[in-house]
């Protein structure tokens, strides 16, 4: 467990550095298409999930073997003292009190006498002191566990709520929820409030309808299971919050990209309606108007086609941070350490 644990802290190290590279892109390029975004916070997800090591020489990662974990820190802490030997016993040499051993005639001096161990008797063994520092790693385990708890809970109850649903054009229609959103992994179902007027219920379903087609749903798994390893990590909780909101926006720039200005205030009324008496949903769905509609809103009435080169230039750094912080060092590692990580992939081996 403190292995693993060990992994862990070396993966969220590298992660955070991945984290603070996107958010500085993600205020350099404010004018850039959000679906970009959305792939720079999925790197930041693999780095922070990656169990093996890709090495590079273009990483700008640093060369760090390992973090400094609490049980190396208890083992300096509680590293026995060296006790000294035993004082050897020393004897004048008389005539009257000679040592066994041969002492010539006429000699007045001093021999050692060795402490001579006695038979029989066998240590005790002490009983070891209660390590508080050794339950680390199966907090952090339980607090992981407790996300994946709370996950299938809010899954199974929105899945009840549902079960009742009716089934309408393009999704389920149900008077239990409050807000739009998609449920399920394997086969995928928009739900949506019952008794939405007519053009609500179409801008509702084409903003679901895109989840769909760009897999934003995958997304949002992937950025909360990392959230749920790193829960201890504040960088990944604002990642994953960053996430959301980007991925909202993304969805909502595809959907307007064609529309007019008069369709676009449509869309936004549809944003306010299903905001109004939204509930947070946590990790299951992608829910509608989960997140920033006062912004979303802004976005979508002001919002331009991206010219070609704020795109490349989007392009660019998203190979910049695949390639130099996804990665890490190639340099030879110190003699006596081992890698942190389960496997190591060199792609000069592999050629």
């Amino acid at each position: 467990m403190e292995e693993l644990f060990q992994n862990v802290l070396t993966a969220s190290f590298h992660g955070s550095i991945v984290i603070v590279a996107v958010l500085l892109l993600r205020l350099a390029l404010k004018k850039t298409p959000k679906k970009f975004l959305c792939f720079l916070w999925l790197l930041a997800g693999i780095r922070l999930l990656m169990p093996f090591e890709i090495r590079s020489d273009l990483s700008l990662q640093p060369e760090v073997e390992s973090i400094p974990y609490v049980a190396e820190i208890r083992q300096e802490m509680e590293a026995p003292e060296i006790q000294p030997a035993a004082p050897p016993v020393i004897h004048a040499a008389t005539d009257a009190y000679a040592s066994p051993d041969f002492v010539p005639d006429g000699y007045y001096g001093m021999f050692v006498e060795e402490p001579i161990p006695e038979e029989g008797i066998e240590p005790v063994p002490e009983e070891p002191a209660f390590d508080p520092l050794s339950l680390i790693p199966w907090i952090w385990l339980a607090v992981a566990c407790c996300f994946g708890v709370y996950t299938l809970f809010s899954y199974l109850s929105l899945k009840v709520r549902v079960r009742d649903a009716i089934k309408i054009t393009g999704g389920w229609e149900s008077d239990r929820i409050e807000t739009a959103f998609i449920l399920g992994f394997i086969r995928p179902k928009i739900y949506i409030p019952m008794g939405l007027p007519l053009s609500v219920r179409k801008h509702i379903l084409a903003h679901e309808r895109t989840h769909l087609e760009k897999g934003d749903h995958w997304f949002k798994m992937i950025g909360f299971i990392a959230l749920a390893v790193h829960w201890f990590n504040p960088l990944v909780w604002v990642a994953y919050i960053c996430l959301c909101k980007d991925i909202e926006m993304a969805c909502d720039e595809r959907v307007v990209q064609f529309m007019d200005l008069e369709e676009r205030k449509s869309y936004s009324a549809a944003l306010l309606t299903c905001s109004a008496n939204r509930v947070h949903y946590g990790a299951c769905p992608v829910a509608f108007g989960e997140v920033s509609v006062k912004e979303r809103i802004k976005t979508v009435l002001s919002y331009k086609k991206p010219g070609f080169w704020i795109s490349l230039v989007s392009v660019i750094a998203i190979v910049f941070v695949a390639v130099c912080f996804l990665t890490t060092p190639s340099g030879e590692a110190p003699e006596g350490t081992e890698p942190t990580v389960a496997e190591t992939i060199n792609p000069a081996e592999e050629t």
